[in-house]
């Protein structure tokens, strides 16, 4: 009989003025029990910059078993921007250190925006066998984000929606996942919920 149950494992959640990390210790798991991990929720952010076009928002950060190497990540996709004109084929860049770049969350700065606007929906998939891929040793996500208009025109990518694949290049079973900011914090009501998607029996 076939076990498709799914286990809810973690939530994490910042109730105070900002949170620099949220963590996942999956040391306690048994990883090999699951098909995948997905996370999900959303994301806001501090950063108070004053944007200009193209440079409204923050990149969301992903980084497994504090692994820093910059060359053991990847992440490529399509981004288009909120009227749907403007998509595009591209890579996100790594942060030394901290992980890949995979998503994006709208700045407060812009006074258009209020604390409450400025948030992003995260959701990810992190394959832990390699069942359906021919290169072993390998993580691999699918990534998607929305957020609200920043008030540029329409033509701006800081409303964004991005879909790709990320992969991490470490044949490591993994024990942590960590998401951070690049450029600020978390702020209250950012929440990320971790769930693993059981092995069939």
């Amino acid at each position: 009989m076939a076990n498709n149950a799914v286990d809810h494992i973690a939530t994490a959640t910042v109730s105070g003025a900002y949170t620099s990390t949220i963590n996942f210790d999956l040391s306690s798991v048994t990883v090999s029990d699951y098909r995948f991990f997905r996370v999900q929720g959303q994301i806001k952010s501090n950063w108070t910059n004053t944007p200009s076009r193209g440079n409204g928002h923050d990149f969301i950060l992903q980084k497994f078993n504090d692994d820093a190497t910059t060359s053991n990540y990847s992440w490529c996709g399509l981004l288009t921007d909120q009227s749907g004109t403007g998509s595009n084929f591209q890579s996100y860049l790594t942060d030394s250190g901290n992980g890949q770049r995979f998503g994006r969350v709208p700045s407060k700065g812009k006074t258009y925006n209020t604390t409450s606007d400025c948030w992003a929906i995260m959701e990810s998939y992190i394959t832990v066998t390699d069942t359906n891929y021919e290169t072993t040793g390998q993580t691999k996500l699918m990534s998607s984000g929305s957020h609200i208009s920043d008030g540029f025109n329409s033509g701006s990518y800081d409303g964004a929606f991005s879909l790709g694949g990320f992969w991490w290049n470490n044949t490591a079973v993994l024990t942590k996942i960590t998401y951070d900011l690049v450029n600020s914090y978390f702020t209250a009501e950012s929440k990320l919920s971790l769930y693993g998607f059981k092995n069939t029996a």
